[in-house]
């Protein structure tokens, strides 16, 4: 069955915690978690590159995340 954009962000929200900005610094800070920058290359260059993230396009997450792809990274 097909679903609608706003059915896959609803369900997506339901399981993805958000933080605000003072607790992304901690975790990146305390718990060494890993900032992924999900910009596309033009709006990196416009504005600059978040400091110390990975930077990954939205449409390329899934195959740089899974390590059967021949894009695993």
């Amino acid at each position: 069955m097909a679903r609608t954009v706003q059915q896959m962000l609803d369900a997506a929200n339901a399981v993805v915690p958000k933080v605000d900005v003072a607790e992304a610094r901690r975790l990146v800070e305390e718990e060494n978690a890993l900032l992924v920058d999900l910009r596309d290359s033009a709006e990196i260059a416009k504005t600059g590159k978040l400091k110390g993230a990975a930077t990954v396009s939205r449409g390329m997450l899934e195959f740089r995340a899974d390590r059967g792809s021949k894009y695993h990274d």
